[in-house]
């Protein structure tokens, strides 16, 4: 059994004789399709057409950002369970895409786009332009025109935006997994009025240990 979809102009809409309903008025590839031994309609490989080279792009009225073909790599099953196994060599090429890249990390949801970026423009005063995107639920990721900006964007190391603390630091493979998992972070603490008899490693010790776990002084 075969059926023929025949192509309509895209500005056009027709009243369906059977439902009485309006099509939506998209041009429509021109298919033909047959049954197989289980009686599923298939489309007909040796006798299809193509759409004079329409993507949905050009039929929404936007411009294609890219056209790449895909193939398929067949995964593992474990049992039962389908799994991908990437090899560190298959991620060269990702570490050396996105080795320039600096990220921001919010323990917690990461703030709207448009604040945050209003927010780094004011507070980091750079000498060029700078790219942000957004990287999950928590993290940004910037690409930096200038690389004096990048390396003074990194001595910071930390910053809050809206009361909420963000890490920042280069970017690396999976970085969002260590977010994730992230359970105490570093900071500075500032000792005012620390007694004299204190002043020396072991009553630094004594103090920080009251607040935390103590790395190093300055």
């Amino acid at each position: 059994m075969e059926g023929v979809i025949k192509e309509k102009p895209f500005n056009e809409q027709h009243e369906s004789s059977e439902s009485g309903e309006k099509e939506l008025g998209f041009p429509i590839q021109e298919v033909d399709v047959v049954k197989n031994n289980e009686g599923e309609t298939q489309p007909d490989k040796e006798n299809k057409h193509v759409n004079d080279g329409k993507t949905w792009a050009c039929i929404l009225g936007r411009k294609a950002v890219g056209r790449e073909t895909l193939k398929f790599i067949p995964p593992t099953v474990e049992k039962g369970k389908t799994v991908t196994h990437i090899a560190s060599k298959q991620l060269e090429h990702v570490k050396e895409k996105y080795a320039d890249l600096v990220t921001a990390c919010f323990v917690g949801r990461r703030p709207a786009y448009n604040y945050m970026k209003e927010v780094c423009t004011k507070a980091w005063k750079l000498k060029a332009g700078f790219t942000m995107q957004i990287h999950g639920e928590c993290i940004f990721t910037f690409k930096f025109e200038n690389e004096e900006d990048r390396s003074n964007v990194l001595e910071m190391a930390s910053f809050h935006v809206a009361s909420q603390l963000c890490i920042i630091r280069p970017w690396k493979l999976f970085l969002e997994d260590e977010v994730k998992e992230m359970k105490t972070i570093p900071i500075w603490v500032i000792l005012k009025q620390f007694s004299l008899e204190l002043w020396d490693n072991e009553g630094f010790n004594m103090v920080c240990s009251a607040i935390g776990v103590g790395l190093l002084i300055s």
